[in-house]
């Protein structure tokens, strides 16, 4: 599965999650773990910017209940949570300059509170006014600071037009 949704093989990765499962969208490739992290092939389609793989995967699990919602600064419908080190599907779009995806992951957020972290209850709000953005590694990195450092214009234009409320 990984590698059809690596490549972007929609119909392939139909397929086979129809023989083994729903939950192998979430499977890491290489570590095992079930986070939905980069190494899952939810993780990769997104990598490789596959915007209708992801968009299968997605549907697919929504409709299995697998629609995990979280993030203290957002309410995202149907993304799975990520890493343990808290890196989203977001982040790895960031990372991999993925603006098809982004732009498809962004259009899943529901809600976006823009006073407190439930975790810490801190303003997560960079400046007044300003919506935060989306979920944040435990580091406290956003999808902002990893488009930025790695250069990804396109990306955090995206994300800054996002954040300001604006289209």
């Amino acid at each position: 599965l990984g590698r059809a949704a690596r490549f972007g093989h929609s119909l392939v990765c139909e397929e086979i999650v129809r023989a083994i499962g729903i939950n192998a969208w979430l499977v890491g490739e290489h570590n095992g773990s079930s986070d939905g992290g980069v190494h899952s092939p939810l993780g990769l389609a997104v990598a490789f910017n596959h915007e209708a793989t992801v968009s299968l995967a997605l549907k697919q699990l929504k409709d299995h209940e697998f629609s995990l919602l979280g993030y203290s600064e957002a309410t995202v419908a149907g993304l799975p949570q990520g890493s343990e080190g808290g890196m989203s599907l977001f982040h790895v779009a960031a990372q991999w300059n993925a603006h098809n995806v982004m732009k498809l992951l962004l259009g899943k957020i529901v809600t976006v509170d823009t006073s407190m972290s439930v975790e810490d209850g801190k303003s997560m709000s960079d400046s007044p006014g300003r919506r935060s953005l989306l979920p944040r590694t435990l580091d406290a990195t956003t999808p902002l600071h990893v488009a930025a450092r790695y250069g990804h214009v396109q990306v955090a234009t995206m994300i800054l037009e996002f954040t300001s409320g604006t289209d």
